[in-house]
């Protein structure tokens, strides 16, 4: 399982680069908490190997999560 190197944000998007050099986007609207938040709060997160924490917003999105698809919104 790749990990996390680095995650970018536009104005619709997150962006996630993978170790293995793969970077998964998705819109920001899949992350209400993240939406709401300021530029300043998105852009303050802290990556753990499979995981990025942005502790402010109390928001935790998970490599698997990601690859598998599980954080679509149904």
């Amino acid at each position: 399982m790749p990990t996390f190197k680095n995650v970018v944000f536009d104005k619709q998007a997150i962006s996630f680069i993978l170790s293995d050099y793969r970077t998964i986007t998705i819109p920001i609207v899949w992350v209400p908490k993240l939406e709401k938040a300021s530029k300043a709060t998105r852009e303050k997160f802290v990556i753990r190997g499979h995981f990025v924490f942005w502790e402010d917003v109390d928001e935790i999105i998970g490599v698997k999560n990601l690859i598998n698809g599980s954080i679509i919104p149904r």
